[in-house]
Formats: structure tokens, sequence, C-alpha cells
């Protein structure tokens, strides 16, 4: 290693960004000598722009890294490596050159639905085939550049995840508040030709792009399943903080939501003769609606859209099932916290093992106050509806199970308000809180 003076080359934007997150106790970092805090300038003298391009860098066997430390001096460290061996850094963000931002004014746009004096990386409006490619964020393709789609073409940035709405022209202009959102299809087809593969995704919205319109859409799509997928078919989310200019959209009704699951299940059995898989799916929230039952497991084809909200109940349901209880077991009585939309399935998987053990478990369903009524999924319920739920009880409960997937992670336990996780428990002190991250976690706190 050599030290040498910083020279100002570096911007403090592009500076921050490459700053070393974590590095892996015991990596081949680690053993070099870099620490979290350092920069990392270059790999074997190359840029990067974003952790697509660093993990080219970092594939090769011999690896020069130029390091700006914590005191401002630079410095070069050499590792050798067996090829593709990862060397344990982690950075705070995957892109270090910007986050390319959404240019769309979407009707539907949950983002724009936001409540005031939230945490600043929830008013972000991503549209970054960056994020697509690494973290499966959904993209409209309305902001490439010609660089940008000989990238993808090139690397074969595979899959996508793509937001389509529709494939006519005019209204995805309209739904995407985008005068140049009409070409989609072009586009799909001139990527889709160079072997790049997507998922898609269709925001229903009732009276805009529902019926016709989504036949239309689905049939365009389902044209070009060797690039397409899977397709994910989800209900608009409408928050009590939507602009003017989407007041007059609204959510689905029941039968609105059969028809959708009717319509969709012709096609299904069509696709699943013709091309071997179903290739377009309803979100949960339809089946919700409905009043319906979730389909089987093989019905969705291994889950490509599992973190677009299609099959997680499924997957819920199963894994209950799948884990066994103590017989022999006395847990005592917890009270579970679930948003509207898991209350029915939630019920019934307590009831059924509840008539076995009677631990007298109790579901707690909480309204979600914070963004309006027509907002029911557990994921988006905050810490204050939650107290204020458990305060309203006429007995407070001596033990409560909360759902993890309200909280941001693991590690950043906090709520969508930005009330944390430790200010519930002293808010409630005479209550022992705990988190089930999944079924089998939940099944386990309540008769492990």
């Amino acid at each position: 290693m050599r030290a040498l003076p910083v020279r100002v080359e570096h911007g403090v934007f592009m500076l921050k960004n490459k700053m070393i997150a974590a590095v892996e106790p015991g990596s081949l970092a680690a053993c070099a000598g870099i620490v979290p805090g350092e920069v990392l300038l270059s790999v074997n003298g190359g840029k990067f722009r974003d952790l697509i391009d660093l993990g080219y860098l970092l594939a090769e066997e011999e690896l020069e890294l130029k390091i700006l430390s914590a005191d401002g001096r630079e410095r070069f460290v050499t590792i050798n490596k067996a090829i593709d061996e990862n060397i344990g850094l982690e950075f705070h963000t995957a892109v270090f050159d910007g986050i390319k931002t959404c240019r769309n004014n979407c009707v539907f746009c949950f983002v724009a639905q936001m409540p005031p004096n939230m945490r600043d990386s929830l008013y972000i409006k991503d549209d970054d085939y960056r994020l697509s490619f690494l973290s499966g964020n959904f993209i409209t393709l309305t902001n490439l550049t010609e660089e940008d789609k000989k990238r993808i073409i090139n690397l074969k940035l595979s899959p996508l995840y793509l937001s389509v709405h529709a494939t006519d022209a005019a209204v995805r202009r309209k739904l995407l508040g985008n005068r140049d959102a009409g070409g989609v299809l072009g586009l799909i087809k001139e990527l889709t030709s160079a072997g790049v593969k997507f998922h898609a995704q269709v925001v229903l919205c009732s009276g805009l792009n529902d019926r016709e319109i989504f036949a239309e859409t689905y049939r365009d799509l389902l044209n070009l399943n060797n690039g397409i997928l899977s397709v994910a078919a989800v209900p608009v989310g409408l928050t009590k903080f939507r602009p003017p200019y989407a007041k007059d959209l609204r959510s689905f009704t029941g039968g609105e939501a059969r028809e959708i699951i009717e319509q969709i299940s012709r096609w299904q059995k069509e696709c699943r003769q013709n091309i071997g898989r179903r290739f377009i799916y309803p979100a949960d929230e339809f089946f919700v609606l409905a009043g319906l039952p979730f389909p089987a497991a093989e019905d969705y084809d291994g889950f490509a859209q599992y973190e677009n909200g299609v099959g997680i109940s499924r997957v819920f349901l199963d894994d209950w099932r799948k884990k066994k209880v103590n017989p022999g077991a006395a847990p005592k009585q917890a009270c579970v916290v679930c948003g509207r939309s898991a209350q029915t399935a939630l019920a019934g998987m307590l009831a059924e093992t509840e008539t076995a053990l009677k631990a007298g478990h109790r579901l707690l369903v909480v309204e979600n106050d914070f963004f309006g009524d027509t907002v029911t999924v557990t994921g988006l319920l905050t810490g204050r509806d939650i107290l204020r739920s458990i305060n309203k009880l006429p007995v407070k409960p001596r033990r409560i199970v909360l759902p993890g997937i309200a909280l941001k992670s693991k590690t950043e336990k906090v709520f969508l308000d930005d009330m944390a996780l430790d200010e519930i428990e002293r808010a409630l002190l005479d209550a022992k809180v705990e988190i089930a991250w999944d079924a089998a976690e939940l099944k386990n706190l309540l008769y492990g």
C-alpha cells in the first residue's frame, strides 16, 4: 500500500455515495485493512457508476483498489482472489451517480399520496433501470436515454420490472400524465428482441385501463411472452392524501374484483395450455375484495411477483399449516395485530388451531387512520395507529405480537410514520411486545 496526497478530483456527492457502509468480518477486504467510512475510488483504474459496473470490476482475480481514507489520504490496496469471489464490501446505495427519477405524473402514483413530513426516502420517485435490475423496482422506461438502452441491451440486464399499465398509447399517456409515455409497446419489442426479459405489472384503475383496455394490454404482452416472463394485475392503491387530479379514482368493489379474477382465470387457462404457464396473475388484494379463496401454490408458477403482492397470502397460509405446534406447550394469551385485509385469513388460521389448543389468543384488526380507510394492507400500518388501537381496548393485553412486515427492516425497526418499535414498547411498559416476520414465526410465538 502507498499513501498519496489528496487531489481535488472527486465530487462531494459521488464521494458520499461511494462511502463504504460495512465490511464483512473476516472477508478479503477486512483482511486488507479496509474499514467502513472509507471511500472506494476505483478498481484496477476503472471508474464505476453503480453496483453493476462495480460487480464487473470486482469479478477479476487481481484487484488494485484505490481507497480514500477517513483522514483524507489516498492509498492503493491489492487483493488476490478467486474469480467472482465476494471481497466483502457493502455500500449505502446501489447507484453512485444519483437515482434516475420519474418524469411522469401518474394519476395513481402512491408517492404523490404520501402525507407530509415523513422521512425523505418515502418521497423519492425512482424510475431507474439499474434499481429495477438490482432490486426489482418497477420502472416505466419513459426516461431511458439512448446510452441507457444500449447498456441494457449490451449487458442483457434481465429481468427488469416494468410498469406497463396499458399498451394503448393514448390511455398510457393519460395514466402516466406524460405525452411521451405512449410508445412503450415498441420499446418493449425492441428490448425483448435483443434478449432482454421483463416482469410486467398493470395497476388497474376502474374506468381507465380495465375491461377492454386491460384485455388489449394482456393480448399485446402475451404476443411477447418470450420476453415477458409474467404480468401482475394490481388494484390501484388510494390514500386520503391523494392530490386533486386523482380524486375521481376509486377502489374496486367486490363484484368488480370477482369480474377481474374471472377474466384473468380465463386467460390463465389459455396460457397454461398454449405456453405452459399462467403468465398473468391477480394480486392478493383482488381475492380479499372479492371474498374468494387464494389460489393454490402451484397456480403462481414459482411466485415470480411475490414482492408485488402476488401470492404472499398463499405462502403465509401454507407456511402456517406446515409449521407444527407443540401439543404440550402452555402458551400465554397474545393479541395479534393485523390490517383489515388480513383479518379473514388470520381469523381462520387462529380458529383452526385454537379449537385444538384453546390458548385464548385474540386478533386486533387495526384501521388505517394514518393513510385512510381505503388502505387495508398490514404492511402499511403505522406505529401510531397500532398504539391507538391497543389503547382503545377495554382490557390491555399483557402480550402483543406485531407484524414485521409493517417495519422498515429487521435492523431498522421503524414504522412508516417514523415511530420506532421501542417507542411502542415504552408506551406499553406492562406488555411484552414481540415481532413475527412470517407465518412460521407467528405460529411458533403463539403455540411453540
